[in-house]
């Protein structure tokens, strides 16, 4: 299974996104507060709260220095940062495992 691989990164979230993500809803960029190591779309990642707890692991729709860009910000406000339409969340609930 992908999950069981080794991570390309790790991400960080908000409490408020880390609360979201174990009441079953998926990461939105919003709630992304850092990044760290390179990945490319569809990579596994590990999802980590600001302590460094791991929160889950998942496969990311954005590459990490796309990502960096949209941190923080809402999804409508994408395009206008990256220049294309791209997808509303950084990692859907389906493609995620949540400790």
């Amino acid at each position: 299974m992908a999950f069981l691989s080794e991570p390309a990164g790790k991400i960080y979230v908000n409490k408020g996104a880390e609360e979201a993500l174990k009441s079953g809803n998926s990461l939105l960029p919003v709630g992304v507060t850092g990044v760290e190591g390179t990945f490319d779309v569809g990579d596994v990642v590990e999802i980590v709260n600001e302590e460094g707890e791991l929160v889950g692991r998942g496969i990311v729709n954005y590459s990490s220095s796309d990502l960096e860009k949209i941190a923080g910000h809402k999804s409508s406000d994408l395009k206008k940062i990256l220049g294309y339409e791209g997808n509303k969340v950084v990692v859907h609930i389906d493609n995620m495992w949540v400790a």
